[in-house]
């Protein structure tokens, strides 16, 4: 199969991978202060969302690192995106 089509399927897979991960943040974030035990919450919420997202790199890049890479490019234009959708302040607000 064609270099190009799986560099854009990883670089794809990337943003959807960065999508979930920050997107699931912004919500423990948010459901901080309603939560009866927030340090449990964040620490559950973080073992989650870094076993789904590594486990999806390594899916992804099946052994090559132009895969890899182009799947953490996807991952950091996600963060762009949805930083600038939601705008850089704190997700908590007192």
């Amino acid at each position: 199969m064609n270099p190009v089509i799986h560099l854009s399927a990883a670089l794809l897979a990337g943003i959807l991978l960065g999508g979930f991960y920050f997107r699931h943040l912004r919500s423990s974030l948010d459901s901080l202060l309603e939560n009866p035990r927030p340090v449990r919450g964040m620490l559950f919420g973080f073992a989650v969302r870094l076993s789904a997202v590594t486990a999806g790199f390594l899916l992804v890049a099946s052994g090559s690192w132009e895969r890899m890479l182009a799947a953490l490019l996807g991952f950091i234009l996600a963060r762009g995106f949805l930083i600038r959708r939601w705008g850089s302040g704190p997700a908590v607000q007192s």
